[in-house]
C-alpha cells in the first residue's frame, strides 16, 4: 500500500510538472496537491513571499552557485562525547530565548549575509549568558566594506560575513550602517563603504568560524550544543508557500530548475535546533528547526521545521567561536550538562 501511494504521488508530481505553470511558476494549489499526493507533513498557504514574481523569488535565494570558499578551520565532534537525544531549541534553553529577532532581507539576494549575522548575533547572547543583549548587526557592512571582494545584492557566501567579523575589523550595529537596499534599488556595483564614523568602536568580532565535519545529522546536533549554525540548503519554489509542519520538498517548477539546476544549494539559513524521531507527538519524524530571513510572514513567525536529510547533503554548516565587542564581557566559561542546565565556572 505504501509503495502504491508513493507511485501515485510521483505520478501526480509528474503530471503537474508537464502542465503549463504560470509565468511565476507554482501556484498554491500545485503545492497543496503535491503535499497530498506525497503524504508530506507540512501545510502550504499564502505567505509574505508566495505572491512575488519568479525573478523576485529567485533573488531571495542568494547563496552563490559554485564551490564556496575553503574553510579556514574545521570542527569535528569528539566521538566519545554523547549527542543528546530528544529536542533542543535555542529559543528555549534554560527557559530563555537566545535568538535575535527575525529579519527580512527582501528584496535582495543577501540570505548568506543575514544567516551569518544571525548566527553571530545569537552567539553574542550565548557568550555573555544574557539573552537580552540582542545586537542587530549591520549586513550592509559586509556588502560594502569586505576587503576580500565587493559583494552586492546578487548573492554570496556566509563565509564572507564571517571573514568580515574575524579579519575585516568586525561588524558594527545596524544603526551604524543600515541595509538601505531593502528600501532602495541597489546598483550593480554595490553601495560604497560608508559606515558611521565611530564604527570601529561599535564593531563586534569573532575569534574564528569553523566548518562542521562530517556533514551528518549527529555532527550537526553535536555542534548545536555550542550555538546556532549557518547552513546551506536547496529551496525549491514550493518553499515559498511553507506555513507550518515539517518541510520536505514535494514539487519544483521547470522554470525554477532552469534557474537553479537540480542538486544545487541556493539558500542559507540559521540552524537553531532539532527534534529527534518520536519526540514531537504532532510530528513523529526527526527534523531541524531553522530561522529564515524572509520576515515573520513566512513559516511560523519566520521559523520553520525541516526534515532530517534535507540540509545535510549540501555539506555546509558553520559554527562561530568567540565573540568580542564594545560591551564589557564577563570572565566565565559556559558549558552544558546533558540535562540542558547551564553550568558556570569562573
Amino acid at each position: 500500500m505504501k509503495i502504491r501511494s508513493f507511485l501515485i504521488g510521483i505520478a501526480v508530481i509528474l503530471m503537474l510538472s508537464v502542465n503549463a505553470f504560470g509565468a511565476d511558476g507554482l501556484s498554491l494549489s500545485d503545492v497543496q496537491e503535491a503535499i497530498k499526493a506525497t503524504g508530506a507533513d507540512w501545510v502550504a498557504g499564502e505567505t509574505s513571499v508566495s505572491g512575488i514574481s519568479m525573478a523576485e523569488k529567485a533573488n531571495l535565494c542568494g547563496r552563490s552557485p559554485g564551490p564556496p570558499p575553503e574553510p579556514e578551520e574545521t570542527w569535528t565532534p569528539d566521538p566519545e562525547t554523547p549527542v543528546p537525544i530528544g529536542t533542543f531549541d535555542w529559543r528555549n534553553v534554560a527557559g530563555q530565548n537566545w535568538m535575535t529577532s527575525v529579519k527580512n532581507q527582501n528584496p535582495c539576494g543577501t540570505c548568506w549575509d543575514y544567516a551569518a549575522c544571525g548566527t553571530i548575533e545569537a552567539q553574542i547572547n550565548i557568550d555573555r549568558n544574557d539573552p537580552t543583549v540582542d545586537v542587530d548587526l549591520s549586513e550592509q557592512m559586509t556588502l560594502s566594506c569586505w576587503t576580500g571582494h565587493t559583494p552586492w545584492c546578487g548573492g554570496g557566501f556566509g563565509d564572507w560575513a564571517m571573514d568580515q567579523a574575524k579579519n575585516g575589523g568586525g561588524i558594527p550595529d545596524e544603526a551604524c550602517f543600515p541595509d538601505t537596499c531593502k528600501t532602495n534599488s541597489c546598483p550593480a556595483g554595490g553601495r560604497p563603504c560608508n559606515p558611521c564614523s565611530d564604527w570601529e568602536s561599535r564593531a563586534w568580532k569573532i575569534t574564528s568560524y569553523l566548518k562542521v565535519s562530517p556533514d551528518t545529522t549527529a555532527a550537526y546536533k553535536a555542534a548545536l550544543q555550542y550555538g546556532p549554525l549557518d547552513v546551506a540548503l536547496r529551496a525549491p519554489d514550493d518553499w515559498y508557500f511553507y506555513k507550518s509542519g515539517v518541510y520536505s520538498p514535494v514539487i519544483e517548477s521547470p522554470e525554477w530548475a532552469e534557474i537553479f539546476p537540480p542538486g544545487q544549494e541556493n539558500h542559507e539559513v540559521v540552524l537553531v535546533g532539532y527534534s529527534d524521531p518520536g519526540h514531537d507527538p504532532l510530528h513523529p519524524e526527526g527534523y531541524w528547526i531553522i530561522k529564515n530571513s524572509w520576515g515573520s510572514g513566512w513559516g511560523t513567525d519566520g521559523y520553520g521545521a525541516v526534515a532530517y536529510g534535507v540540509i545535510e547533503p549540501y555539506g555546509w554548516a558553520t559554527r562561530v567561536v568567540g565573540t568580542t565587542g564594545p560591551e564589557p564581557t564577563v570572565d566565565f566559561t559556559l558549558y552544558y550538562d546533558w540535562d540542558r542546565d547551564f553550568v558556570f565556572s569562573s
